[in-house]
């Protein structure tokens, strides 16, 4: 049953939120500042009784999160938070046993491993069970969380919001944040991003930005004999390069409903099937004539690396929007169907991951970069804007001040330097101007897909009727799983 927006502003009214002090956030074109400004501290408003927090994860072996949880629980704010592990669900048929580091572990295997921990997790979603739900608890099949999402089973965060001075719309990236919306609310908090698009070099595939799939076409058609996709172009790494990422787009948890019969679709596996079939095909990946290279960017100096010198194509879409914002096991959704008081102190834990001191990103040399259980190195934008800009402008310095950064490579050392002013502008408002978010599919419906196409590429049906069972078999999988 769903809470109202009056039941939850109650419950809110009971939270300022655990934490130590409020900083000052500027949003500006990133200046080097010495530090965050330390305000008048904070203190929370205790429940009227200690109210116990549950976050669902697969195991205990997640220590970064076990040190949070241990440094939130230190503040003794009337929130404790306990963390409920499914591993007792996973198939354990599906594993074996490798010596890593002289020790023998048990390595998960395949989907359908982690299949029992996600339809458990969305039972106790359903019932409120588990107050608090990051969406790598659904390992495998992240799917799963889309669809808890999209069907309203996590509360909106933005009263939350609302109420907290130092995590909100004005601390936080509202771009990314608006890409997580449903139906006007915010039924997740990501935490990290990174951005999903297609490089190439600008003699092949132009100066354009993000084409469209005819640019694509136009682009592979005029390209020089012996031009590849990703190595080798044949049926299934044409599909895997430049379509799979785009498989969510064909799917609408939210209205029940599939589109794999689309002009789009069909025009993609009509295009797939130019190529040599995968069957008896018998060559090494050679990149040196890729038309294009997929990426995945995490920072702003690897998107220097990545895109300095390139056209970012993206992804070949209609509409020439094919560049993704991902933020696949950062997300964390707290559970609706719960109690006021279990959502407030839910809250209180998930902003203390938010604020710019957790995600400060750190350089070497930097005081403190040691300091047990502080995030530095890129591993994904944050999402806070301080702790961002605070990183850029560190990086814009020491590029500015011609700071040496060697880097080696290939047993060749040489200066990468650091991030120069025009590159980060580059990279930002590359950033605001992706629209779409990678949405991850259910892992069963993914199989369905790759099924049928690999019937297409062994010759055994066109990709009309290739498109047709897709679409026939997704529509029930979808009405079953929404």
């Amino acid at each position: 049953m769903k809470k109202t927006l009056a039941t939850l502003t109650a419950a809110l009214l009971l939270l300022t939120g655990c934490s130590s002090a409020s900083q000052s956030i500027s949003t500006s074109t990133p200046e080097v500042q010495s530090g965050p400004e330390a305000e008048t501290p904070t203190e929370p408003t205790r429940p009227a009784e200690d109210v116990t927090v549950t976050i669902a994860v697969i195991d205990m072996t997640n220590e970064s999160l076990k040190k949070e949880v241990k440094r939130f629980n230190d503040l003794d704010c009337g929130y404790q938070v306990e963390l409920k592990s499914y591993h007792e669900h996973i198939d354990k048929s599906q594993s074996y046993e490798d010596d890593i580091g002289g020790e023998t572990i048990t390595v998960y295997t395949g989907e359908q491993a982690f299949d029992p921990v996600a339809l458990r997790v969305q039972m106790d979603v359903m019932s409120g069970e588990v107050d608090l739900v990051p969406d790598y608890t659904f390992e495998g099949n992240l799917g799963r969380f889309e669809v808890l999402t999209e069907k309203g089973a996590f509360a909106d965060l933005y009263p939350f919001m609302e109420n907290d001075p130092e995590v909100n719309t004005d601390t936080l990236d509202t771009h990314v944040l608006s890409l997580h919306e449903t139906d006007g609310e915010l039924r997740c908090l990501p935490l990290y991003y990174t951005i999903e698009t297609a490089v190439g070099d600008p003699a092949l595939v132009g100066t354009k930005e993000n084409w469209t799939f005819d640019d694509m076409l136009s682009a592979w058609e005029s390209a020089p004999a012996g031009t590849t996709f990703y190595g080798i172009s044949t049926r299934d790494y044409v599909y895997m390069n430049l379509f799979r990422g785009i498989l969510g787009d064909f799917v609408d948890y939210d209205t029940v409903s599939c589109s794999f019969d689309s002009p789009l679709f069909l025009r993609m596996l009509e295009f797939c099937n130019t190529f040599p079939s995968p069957l008896g095909y018998k060559a090494d990946p050679d990149h040196t004539h890729d038309l294009f290279q997929s990426t995945t960017i995490y920072g702003v100096t690897n998107f220097r690396s990545a895109a300095e010198g390139k056209t970012l194509v993206g992804y070949p879409t209609e509409d020439g929007t094919g560049a993704f914002l991902n933020a696949a096991y950062n997300r964390w959704g707290i559970v609706r169907n719960t109690t006021p008081e279990k959502q407030a102190g839910a809250w209180a834990f998930l902003r203390t991951l938010a604020t710019e001191e957790a995600q400060q990103v750190r350089l070497p040399g930097d005081d403190g970069m040691q300091e047990d259980g502080v995030f530095y190195g890129e591993n994904g934008f944050p999402v806070n804007k301080a702790a961002a800009e605070r990183y850029a402008a560190k990086l814009i310095e020491k590029d500015e001040q011609g700071i040496p950064n060697p880097q080696t490579a290939q047993g060749v050392e040489y200066d990468a330097g650091w991030l120069p002013q025009e590159e980060y502008e580059r990279c930002m408002a590359y950033i605001q101007g992706i629209n779409r978010l990678s949405t991850n599919i259910d892992s069963s419906l993914q199989a369905i897909v790759e099924e049928e196409l690999w019937r297409m590429y062994a010759d055994e049906q066109t990709p009309e009727k290739t498109a047709e069972n897709i679409q026939s078999r997704a529509e029930i999988m979808v009405s079953e799983r929404s």
